[in-house]
């Protein structure tokens, strides 16, 4: 004998408040906030050759112009890029700054 599939009526007003509750813990998650918020944290000096492309599961990926910005950001500017990147955006859980020449 087949196992029965037990069929229950829900209504949108039951599933509406868990769903609303669970789009609220992910406002954290906006990397378009995180993305936009780059162009504020950086230095003027290097705004218009860096772009912040992707923010995904806490790591941002920032795309650089060339070579040796690439190189001064990875060897003396992370570390403090990302703790400014995490005092503005605390609710996004940046763990990591990683930059690609692009």
């Amino acid at each position: 004998m087949a196992n029965k599939t037990k069929l229950t009526n829900r209504h949108l007003k039951d599933l509406l408040p868990s769903l609303l509750q669970e789009i609220d813990s992910r406002r954290g998650e906006r990397p378009d906030l995180v993305l936009s918020g780059w162009d504020q944290v950086v230095d003027a000096k290097w705004r218009c050759m860096t772009e912040a492309v992707s923010f995904e599961k806490g790591v941002l990926v920032v795309k650089v112009k060339n070579a040796a910005l690439y190189s001064l950001l990875v060897q003396q500017e992370q570390a403090r890029l990302l703790r400014k990147m995490q005092d503005r955006f605390p609710e996004a859980v940046l763990k990591k700054i990683i930059f690609r020449i692009g």
